[in-house]
């Protein structure tokens, strides 16, 4: 993950504003279509969109190589890096 911020340097980020400053039940809420749906440790973007909505621009942010898939560990960190939860509730999550 080190690298990826050197690799969008350049580029305009877009994501969906309901994607930031989640709730821990929409966190929650995430995880459990994430888990229901998703076999490995990678989610596609059909995966994406039925978890998240219509969010394939946001998808780009995350899929940063271009390789059609994304880390859900990543994903999920960095969605609690920005979520609107208390500290506590974030140590709890992602661990």
């Amino acid at each position: 993950m080190g690298g990826f911020l050197s690799e969008i340097d350049d580029k305009t980020i877009s994501i969906d504003d309901t994607l930031l400053n989640c709730t821990y039940s929409k966190l929650i809420e995430y995880y459990s279509s994430y888990k229901s749906i998703c076999e490995g440790y990678t989610i596609n973007i059909a995966e994406y969109t039925h978890i998240f909505g219509n969010n394939q621009l946001s998808f780009a942010v995350w899929d940063h190589k271009n390789r059609a898939k994304i880390d859900a560990i990543e994903m999920f960190a960095g969605l609690v890096v920005f979520s609107s939860i208390r500290y506590e509730q974030k140590i709890k999550f992602l661990f």
